[in-house]
């Protein structure tokens, strides 16, 4: 080979590698996705990697579960017909293989945006449309270029008939996938944009131009969702943004009475008003072979529900736990609160109807009036402040699995509370005992078989299920929370100052869970009928599958924490040691 030849060939090499390069190469794009999106969008997700975490959920425990549900059988139970089935299997094996696909891995590679937009941003023509489905974006970063979306649509132009449009100098082309739907995609600054209507496409490609050009700015430049969007500092793969108040829209939505699509606003409900403006949660996984994942939420009141008539009742003022040194660690959930309040318990209770005349509570009411001379709503004022659940394994071997439980209720008149359960306990079999200096009273019912119990604490009433919890929350020889090795692997801040707390060891408190299940269904098959039959059938391949895989996670904890304008949330799961990573 001739030197001039060589050469050649040599600069055809590098002509071929340049052009692969340029068309494999996945470079960083610099444009923020939310700026193909208006300032007042109404729900934006943010996933990264998306097939990496589809395929981790699947082949987790909660996945193989899922996965393993026979729906058909489900389905069959539950008196759905022969062609409904078919038609659920078949979608059901379409959606599996879709995201299973190649494709699906190659286009959603390295990014995954869900929005919603607000009518406004898809007004065109005089018009505004109210569709759901009309309303939905999708933007996708791949894994190569964007650019690559015209030549994997090739084949797509052949087998569907497509129409093809150009706005701002980007080709967009229309997909019918239905007599009713069809998909319309564009490639825009290395980013796919797809949407059910081409009029939120070109709103994507306006919004983009206008920030670029210095016009009206996008979602990127809201200050709330900057704000927010920057709470979990770069480290989160998963984000959700709400715009509530463009949820607040007084105007009914009408939607066409010839088709079943879903409308964009629900119905306005009278009286009804969402307090929060705005909120966002997120996930923060921990560094590669951590099993901590860390999740976290922001709840913002809207300005007019902060005062005013008719704004929803506040949180108090986070507290301190007072009795948080003093939970025992032999329990498979903790649940604390200091929104204890007498008056929306009493609301609830009315709303509920379950102080109605024939309700539940009617005879509880009798009951206090003849035996304590006191109302339900004066009982309940003697309880206010702080509260506390303690959970512990569930008795085994009876037919309905009873869980022991343990209530700290604060008492705003410890003598009056006292000289109530004296009058309420009067002439009944009750044994007093003392436990580490605290006097505790045991009702003795069914021959002493169950022993709730009672106590005076301090500013405390504490009431459990058995002696033998009583002796467990009150004795001084126990093991304590606080000082428990996988408590302090989730602990999100127990002890400082909050308005929720809780606690879970995910195995023992999914066992109950099963338990109560599984009994309900028994319940539900003895009742004899078809519906209740179904029920069974779906409690036994549908539930149980499902908390049998949420053991996954072997324990987690959470916090609420409200502020003078906002409610954080924060959360903790640790991924079980037999689960893999």
């Amino acid at each position: 080979m001739t030197g001039r030849r060589c050469l050649l060939f040599v600069l055809f090499l590098l002509l071929a590698a340049g052009a692969l390069f340029v068309l494999t190469d996945r470079p960083k794009s610099v444009l923020d996705p939310a700026r193909f999106l208006p300032e007042n969008t109404v729900a934006f997700i943010d996933i990264k990697n998306p097939p990496e975490q589809f395929r981790n959920f699947s082949r987790s425990r909660l996945g193989r579960q899922i996965d393993s549900i026979r729906w058909p059988e489900v389905l069959d139970a539950l008196g759905y017909s022969a062609e409904d089935i078919a038609d659920f299997t078949l979608r059901l094996n379409g959606i599996r293989a879709a995201v299973d696909s190649a494709e699906v891995r190659e286009l959603f590679g390295r990014r995954l945006v869900v929005a919603l937009l607000p009518p406004q941003a898809k007004a065109r023509g005089g018009e505004t449309a109210t569709d759901l489905l009309d309303s939905l974006v999708l933007i996708a970063l791949p894994r190569h270029r964007a650019d690559l979306l015209n030549i994997l649509s090739a084949p797509l132009v052949r087998e569907y008939r497509s129409m093809s449009r150009t706005h701002l100098g980007k080709e967009i082309r229309s997909f019918p996938l239905s007599g009713e739907v069809a998909v319309s995609l564009t490639v825009s600054d290395g980013y796919i944009i797809a949407a059910f209507s081409p009029d939120a496409v070109m709103a994507c490609l306006d919004m983009s131009m206008n920030s670029l050009t210095g016009g009206t700015g996008g979602l990127d430049v809201n200050p709330e969702f900057i704000s927010l969007r920057r709470l979990p500092n770069g480290g989160d793969d998963r984000f959700l943004y709400l715009n509530f108040r463009e949820l607040r829209d007084p105007r009914p939505a009408e939607v066409s009475a010839d088709t079943d699509r879903p409308s964009f606003f629900p119905a306005e409900q009278p009286g009804y008003k969402v307090p929060f403006d705005s909120a966002a949660f997120y996930r923060r996984p921990g560094l590669p072979g951590s099993r901590k994942m860390r999740y976290g939420g922001v709840l913002r009141f809207a300005p007019e529900s902060l005062t005013g008539e008719g704004s929803p009742p506040r949180f108090p003022s986070p507290a301190v736990n007072a009795v948080a040194g003093e939970v025992p660690a032999d329990l498979s959930a903790y649940l604390w609160t200091n929104m204890l309040d007498p008056h929306t318990i009493s609301l609830a209770l009315e709303a509920g109807g379950l102080r109605d005349k024939d309700g539940p509570l009617s005879r509880f009411e009798e009951w206090l009036l003849a035996r304590g001379n006191i109302s339900l709503d004066a009982f309940l004022s003697l309880f206010s402040g702080q509260a506390g659940i303690n959970v512990a394994k569930a008795r085994g071997g009876g037919f309905l699995p009873i869980p022991r439980m343990c209530f700290r209720l604060e008492v705003t008149a410890p003598e009056k509370v006292a000289q109530l359960m004296d009058d309420l306990l009067a002439d009944q079999p009750v044994q007093t005992f003392s436990v580490n200096g605290t006097s505790v009273s045991s009702l003795q019912l069914a021959g002493g078989l169950i022993q709730p119990s009672f106590a005076l604490e301090g500013r405390f009433f504490v009431v459990a299920d058995s002696r033998e919890q009583m002796e467990l929350v009150l004795g001084g020889n126990r093991e304590l929370l606080v000082r428990d090795p996988m408590f302090r692997k989730v602990d999100v801040g127990l002890a400082e100052r909050n308005n929720l707390a809780v606690f879970v060891r995910n195995a023992e408190f999914l066992e109950t869970v099963k338990g109560f299940a599984v009994w309900s269904g028994m319940l539900l098959s003895m009742s004899g009928r078809s519906q209740g039959n179904g029920s069974r059938v779906f409690i036994d391949q549908v539930v149980l599958p499902i908390l049998e895989g949420l053991k996954m996670y072997s324990t987690g904890s959470a916090r609420l924490v409200s502020g003078q304008e906002e409610v954080v949330i924060e959360a903790a799961l640790l991924v079980d040691e037999q689960e893999r990573m």
